[in-house]
C-alpha cells in the first residue's frame, strides 16, 4: 500500500510541528535558566558592593577613634547601622560564595572583638576620670584596641580580596574564545 500524498504531507506536517514545539520548548527553557543566573549575578555583585561600602564605613569609624581617641558619638548608631548591617549578613548568606562567607565570617568576628574591646575602653576610661589607678588598665586596653584594629582591617582587606576575585573571575557571560584562522599556502606545484 503506498502512501498517498495528501497522507505525506499531513506526516510532514505533524512531524514539522513537532519538532519545532520541542525546539521552542528547549529553548524557552534555557533562556529562563540564563536569565536566572544572569539575575542572581546581578543580585549577588550588588549584595557584594554594599558588604564593600559597608566594611569601608567601619573601617573609617576605626580610623576615626584611633586618631581622635575618642568614643564616637554617633557613628554605631545601634538602630539605623545594625539594621543595615544585619540585613547585609543576612544577604551575603543567600547569595555569597563559600569562600567569601568565610572570609566575611572572619571579619564579623574581627569586628566583634573591636567593638567589645572599644566598649571596654570607653568604661576603663569613664573609671579612671574617678579612679586615676584605671588609666593603667584603660592604655592596656587602648594598645589592645589599636591591634584589633589592625587585625580588622586586614580580614577587611582579605573580604575586599575576595570579592574583588570572584568578581573579576567568574563572570556570567563567557567569552567566545576566537580560533585563530589559519591561512593555508597553495603550494605552487603542479599536479
Amino acid at each position: 500500500m503506498a502512501l498517498q500524498p495528501w497522507e505525506a504531507t499531513l506526516i510532514a506536517a505533524s512531524v514539522t510541528s513537532v519538532v519545532s514545539t520541542a525546539a521552542v520548548v528547549v529553548t524557552h527553557l534555557l533562556t529562563r535558566k540564563r536569565d536566572r543566573n544572569h539575575r542572581v549575578w546581578d543580585r549577588q555583585m550588588d549584595v557584594y558592593a554594599e558588604a564593600m561600602r559597608l566594611r569601608r564605613s567601619l573601617a573609617a569609624t576605626r580610623r576615626d577613634v584611633l586618631s581622635d581617641k575618642t568614643f564616637p558619638t554617633g557613628a554605631l548608631d545601634p538602630d539605623y547601622q545594625a539594621k543595615e548591617f544585619w540585613l547585609s549578613q543576612a544577604q551575603l548568606e543567600m547569595f555569597g560564595s563559600p569562600e567569601v562567607r568565610a572570609v566575611n565570617d572572619m571579619s564579623f568576628a574581627t569586628l566583634k572583638h573591636w567593638t567589645t574591646a572599644l566598649l571596654e575602653w570607653r568604661d576603663l576610661t569613664a573609671l579612671a576620670r574617678i579612679d586615676p589607678k584605671m588609666q593603667k588598665q584603660a592604655d592596656a586596653k587602648w594598645g589592645e584596641l589599636e591591634s584589633l584594629a589592625e587585625t580588622a582591617k586586614l580580614a577587611d582587606q582579605r573580604l575586599v580580596e575576595a570579592i574583588t576575585a570572584e568578581a573579576k573571575f567568574k563572570k556570567p557571560f563567557k567569552k567566545k574564545s576566537r580560533i585563530p584562522q589559519l591561512k593555508l599556502k597553495r603550494s605552487s606545484g603542479t599536479k
